[in-house]
């Protein structure tokens, strides 16, 4: 049975991926989650939810963290690195274009929500520590896989993050102690999370509607620069990624979601095309070829992916176009698990996420606080997360679902 949805039920994938994220622990045993800027975990049984943190307390929510919230878990599963608007920078905010902000004034307030800062955080809880202290936009953190290094997306102090063009890609130690030399995106990169290859030697990363992958060995010999320092400027009216250095930068093809890595590195999950032509498509990792994984028309979805998921044991894959689907990951057997026909009608795009041993899928959607995870082998769908009468978020459960 095919399943047909207008286009206007869903907000498209331009701001999916800036306002949420949901990520299993490698144990398996838990959840971690994003709600109205909040930290939250969940056990897999939808039955303790705990709060650690608020990423953005106090008045003027909304304006200081307009760009969104971002999260990821370390390898070990034992620390979540976070975007934070509750860690000031210890500088004074600069002057741009010549215009002095005063603290207070409604304009420091709109200015100074481009400071964002990363911070890490216990899973278990505990006191938050900072890793960035600046005035600049340091968004969308992601732990490598040896968890050893944390890569993130900053812009220089004088620039707006609305110029997606105007950032670029760094990296820090989950200890702190400064950014490391070299912008490893020779060039300029869209707010919007990166993804390290399984290997940890590449990092793959949006430029306006491209995809492109990049070196993270930032010991090789590369033009090197800091946070103080900017690339020349791109050239009028194109997403053209200035390729310093051809050996270290692959062009993977044009994409409307974050980048996804297949387990075996082998692939790259891509969405792109407009009207029946929308489709999910895996490239190879050096950009020489692709397959189609599925064309949205042939299941009757008329509507973008907004985000998709390799299942850790490559077998299939997950994503999101007007509700939740899964595929095997030869294209195969698309199968819709639930949406507006399943029962369910969540405001908003969502999150999707794998469980490590590729059993069930977590399906978020942050709008209407509801969490579920999808068993993969009955497509039983429970209950871990939602809101209470008043809005607030309350356990789950793992109460059956009415798409079940």
């Amino acid at each position: 049975m095919r399943h047909r949805f207008r286009a206007d039920r869903f907000s498209g994938g331009g701001t999916n991926y800036s306002r949420s994220f949901v990520e299993w622990t490698p144990d398996g045993d838990r959840l971690a989650f994003e709600f109205e800027h909040q930290l939250w975990v969940v056990d897999r049984t939808g039955h303790e939810l705990v709060r650690l943190l608020d990423a953005n307390p106090g008045p003027r929510r909304t304006s200081r963290f307009r760009d969104g919230f971002h999260a990821d878990i370390s390898p070990d599963g034992q620390q979540v690195v976070y975007t934070s608007c509750d860690h000031r920078s210890n500088d004074p905010i600069p002057a741009i274009d010549g215009i002095i902000y005063e603290q207070g004034t409604p304009a420091w307030r709109e200015r100074s929500h481009l400071n964002y800062e990363l911070a890490v955080v216990d899973i278990d809880g505990g006191a938050p520590r900072r890793l960035t202290n600046d005035t600049r936009f340091d968004h969308f953190p992601s732990w490598s896989p040896d968890g050893t290094r944390i890569a993130f997306i900053s812009a220089a102090a004088d620039r707006h993050p609305s110029e997606h063009h105007e950032l670029q890609i760094y990296m820090t130690s989950p200890g702190g102690g400064g950014v490391q030399d070299g912008d490893l995106s020779f060039g300029y990169v869209s707010s919007s999370p990166l993804a390290w290859s399984p290997d940890g030697e590449r990092l793959a990363f949006r430029n306006g509607d491209l995809v492109f992958t990049v070196m993270t060995d930032i010991s090789a010999e590369r033009p090197t620069g800091t946070l103080e320092t900017r690339p020349p400027a791109l050239p009028a009216g194109g997403n053209a990624m200035p390729q310093r250095d051809a050996s270290m930068v692959t062009e993977i093809g044009p994409s409307n979601i974050p980048p996804t890595w297949s387990p075996d590195g082998e692939w790259i999950l891509t969405a792109s095309g407009e009207g029946a032509a929308y489709a999910l498509i895996a490239v190879q990792a050096d950009g020489q070829a692709s397959k189609p994984i599925v064309t949205l028309s042939s299941i009757g979805v008329n509507v973008p992916v907004v985000e998709a998921a390799w299942s850790p044991d490559g077998s299939k894959i997950a994503f999101v176009a007007a509700g939740v689907w899964i595929v095997d990951s030869d294209g195969r057997n698309a199968r819709f698990l639930f949406g507006v026909s399943g029962g369910l009608t969540p405001p908003g795009p969502g999150h999707v996420a794998w469980s490590p041993d590729s059993k069930q899928l977590a399906a978020y959607y942050s709008g209407a606080g509801l969490l579920h995870a999808i068993s993969l082998e009955n497509f039983e769908q429970r209950i871990l997360v939602t809101k209470d009468a008043t809005g607030a978020l309350q356990a789950g459960r793992g109460v059956l679902s009415k798409g079940a």
